[in-house]
């Protein structure tokens, strides 16, 4: 049984269908919240467990009987208005996890973290792997919570797990059902007609098809070195300028 955390989100959905094509004999748990919307995953046969990322018996429940976790599950917001919970769901809740899967001996957790929990680097270097985490003073509570979930990912893989961790950069793509920040976004100045203005700043940003992201995890699944990170960008980067 493979167990997906964060499944209705827009990779989440999007992984979920390309392990129901790839593993069409093995069962797919979703770990869900209550009144969350399942039309995207109509026709298709899921098992569904419903409960809270934040307690432990829902997590030991939904982890038990998995021997692959792909935990997905957290807060994207990058000017919190709950920051307090955006530390218990992206921090406490990959706790959880880590500590279920130990627990459960689960074959291979893999972590979807971000390239916010990475170092924020002089101009001019590039973005690689590491290894060394918490990162220290990181701009914004959500970067904050990702890197410290990192840690603990990392300590679990000290304590004997086995697990990998990829880190997207931003994700764009089709199949944005929720409405993610940066579909919003796009989605907004899709109806301005002639632009006038976008907010730009110096430098460049990498965005990558939330299609490429979903591969790239489930190669990590399948061939990833336990205790390596992975991270997941596009051939390209978006240069930002300012249009008049």
């Amino acid at each position: 049984m493979i167990l997906v955390t964060g499944a209705t989100g827009h990779i989440g959905n999007v992984l979920v269908t390309q392990l129901a094509a790839q593993y069409p004999d093995e069962t797919l748990r979703l770990f869900l919240q209550k009144n969350e919307k399942l039309n995207m995953f109509d026709g298709m046969t899921l098992e569904i467990f419903f409960g809270d990322i934040r307690k432990p018996a829902d997590v030991q429940r939904a982890v038990k009987g998995a021997r692959l976790v792909f935990h997905l599950a957290g807060l994207i917001d990058t000017a919190p208005r709950q920051p307090q919970l955006l530390q218990q769901v992206n921090i406490g809740g990959t706790r959880l996890i880590v500590e279920a899967c130990l627990e459960q001996k689960v074959e291979r957790l893999v972590y979807v973290s971000s390239v916010h929990a990475l170092p924020d680097l002089p101009d001019g270097q590039l973005i690689t792997e590491i290894k060394e985490f918490p990162v220290p003073d990181l701009l914004g509570t959500y970067a904050r919570t990702k890197t410290e979930a990192t840690a603990v990912v990392y300590d679990g893989i000290r304590r004997g797990l086995d697990a990998v961790i990829v880190f997207p950069s931003g994700v764009i793509g089709p199949y944005d059902y929720q409405q993610s920040q940066m579909g919003r976004l796009l989605r907004y100045l899709s109806t301005q007609g002639r632009l006038r203005l976008v907010m730009s700043f110096n430098g460049a940003y990498n965005f990558v098809d939330v299609r490429d992201v979903v591969s790239g995890m489930i190669a990590a699944a399948q061939r990833g070195r336990s205790g390596e990170g992975y991270i997941l960008l596009s051939t390209f980067r978006f240069e930002c300028i300012q249009l008049i």
